[in-house]
């Protein structure tokens, strides 16, 4: 779906927009500690859709600061059906080895692509919740966690997004974002962009929520390809994808 490959651009401007701005003690040192976050188990969800349909996509990812390779699962939900998928990304002799898998493993596929900062993955949620002109401490609704809503200039994004040619999406107000702490880390981020992306563009699509949830913070150890997935990939061409 164009509105899929859009968010996939968004996101992707998301990575690269940092700044700082005044904010409170608790959100500073949450802030500090995402900019050092050596590894992470990461996740996606994206709700996008309207009064009539909506389509969720959730992509669940396990990171290691200059590791060589990244471990993710993803699945697709539309109406009462669902596809999900388990991949590998190594990065070696500068490309990157992706390893997919669609049937629960019993087979598995690989393209050669070239290099991605991998790295870029882990800094997300810094990067993002950084770029924000106001923030503002309000009353949690998850016992445990501090929350915070952050507001993003729409011109700064917009720029962004026009630089990496999102398909004439762009921002038509300010960004909200509801960012929950705990423990020192940003655990939670809620993102409403329908409220916030010009969606006439969209094939009738007016609702877009991201929701980005970090565990598992400097716990996950480095991680490994199993010998069977290399050993059984078959290499996937243009013509197959």
């Amino acid at each position: 779906m164009k509105v899929v490959k859009q968010m996939s651009i968004f996101f992707f401007c998301l990575f690269f927009l940092a700044g700082c701005g005044n904010n409170t003690k608790e959100l500073d040192k949450a802030l500090e500690n995402m900019q050092n976050l050596e590894s992470a188990k990461i996740s996606v969800q994206m709700e996008v859709g309207n009064e009539e349909y909506s389509m969720i996509t959730s992509s669940t990812s396990e990171m290691v600061r200059n590791g060589e390779v990244m471990h993710s699962t993803t699945v697709l939900s539309l109406g009462g059906t669902s596809m999900a998928s388990e991949s590998y990304a190594e990065k070696k002799d500068d490309k990157v080895y992706q390893y997919i898998t669609q049937d629960g493993g019993k087979t598995w596929a690989y393209t050669i692509e070239e290099s991605i900062d991998t790295d870029a993955n882990l800094d997300t949620v810094h990067n993002l919740a950084g770029e924000y002109k106001k923030a503002k401490k309000v009353t949690s609704d998850i016992d445990g966690h501090e929350k915070y809503e952050l507001t993003i200039d729409k011109d700064t994004m917009n720029e962004a997004l026009e630089k990496e040619n999102a398909g004439g999406m762009k921002l038509t107000s300010d960004l909200t974002i509801d960012v929950y702490v705990k423990s020192g880390y940003i655990v939670r981020m809620v993102l409403d962009l329908g409220k916030s992306v010009d969606t006439t563009e969209l094939g009738g699509v007016n609702k877009i929520i991201m929701t980005i949830l970090v565990s598992n913070p400097n716990e996950v150890e480095e991680i490994e390809i199993p010998n069977e997935v290399k050993e059984n990939a078959v290499l996937r061409t243009d013509e197959e994808e």
